[in-house]
């Protein structure tokens, strides 16, 4: 008589895990190559620009200086993309959570990693960080890894409390990014912290009323959420203006889902796996452009691209008064 065995919950996860590394060689793979096919084309554009700017015609001296500058910030974009892929997934623990990633700062089109940076793990209260957790310091490539005991606390990915991990100053004192955590037993988290020149302004944590909505819990098993709060200079909160997030694509960005900011600014929307997963693309890279209700832009953090999105991730935005 033929007997059937059945998987246990962690032979499944490790399955998956598993599966994880080979598809991160096949993306890795095709990412390295098409950052070869973009430094190629780049370099090719970059003496046409040359022989234009010899021959004194400046309509093309201005269009090859445009397709030099885009072929640049998409090098950019893939040798960051390429750096993820090659990143080691640390084994798994059943009894602690798992944090890993890379501290980088982005200045333009240059993304360089940060050294010796602070990096912390915090449980979440209602609006801010809360008890710090585990604490580490990046290595010379910027990465680090952080094992946070969850023993005796939930497993269960439906009712999971979130946390922040976070990179700081040299004092410790100024938050210089952050990102959500499910805190979760048994679980790995990988969060890229890029520094860029309005990350300390977007997490600087605000306590002050009204208090943002709370949503302790990681959403369904296919659903994935971005919230946060959109301001003034001075703090107010902006309604009835309209968000919308992106996924961050080598061709076109896809359109992951869009929302209204209530009466104090704040906006919460959801959107599938099915929106983004692909062959090569496993997690969204995601950011968020705010318009007002005529369609004007007012804000993009299209600079300050979330790699790696987790399943609940908060973006917060400040709108600069005109002058």
């Amino acid at each position: 008589m033929k007997t059937t065995s059945k998987l246990g919950a962690d032979q499944i996860a490790d399955a998956i895990e598993r599966s994880y590394g080979g598809l991160d060689n096949i993306r890795g793979s095709a990412v390295r190559g098409l950052l070869r096919i973009r430094e190629a084309k780049t370099n090719s554009r970059r003496r046409d620009l040359e022989n234009a700017q010899k021959s004194g015609d400046t309509d093309a001296v201005r269009r090859y200086t445009a397709m030099v500058a885009a072929g640049q910030q998409m090098i950019a974009v893939l040798r960051r993309d390429a750096e993820i892929s090659a990143t080691k997934i640390p084994e798994r623990k059943h009894d602690a959570v798992i944090v890993y990633g890379q501290v980088a700062r982005q200045n333009k089109a240059q993304v360089d990693p940060v050294t010796s940076a602070r990096v912390a793990v915090f449980d979440q209260t209602q609006e801010a960080m809360g008890k710090q957790l585990a604490v580490t310091t990046t290595d010379n490539q910027g990465h680090f890894k952080l094992e946070v005991p969850i023993a005796g606390q939930v497993t269960d990915s439906q009712n999971v409390r979130l946390g922040y991990v976070a990179a700081f100053d040299q004092n410790g004192q100024k938050v210089l990014a952050a990102r959500t955590i499910p805190l979760l037993a048994g679980s790995l988290s990988y969060r890229d912290l890029l520094i860029t020149g309005d990350s300390a302004q977007e997490w600087t944590v605000d306590t002050s009323k009204p208090q943002a909505p709370t949503e302790d819990r990681v959403c369904a098993a296919d659903e994935w959420v971005v919230r946060g709060r959109v301001t003034d200079d001075g703090g107010t909160g902006l309604p009835d203006l309209i968000v919308t997030v992106h996924d961050k694509d080598f061709l076109f960005d896809d359109r992951l889902g869009q929302a209204k900011t209530d009466q104090n600014g704040y906006y919460s929307l959801s959107y599938r796996t099915e929106d983004f997963r692909d062959l090569i693309e496993r997690k969204p890279d995601i950011y968020i452009d705010v318009m007002n209700k005529e369609g004007r832009q007012l804000y993009t953090s299209k600079r300050a691209i979330r790699y790696e999105a987790g399943r609940v991730e908060i973006i917060n935005a400040v709108i600069s008064s005109p002058k």
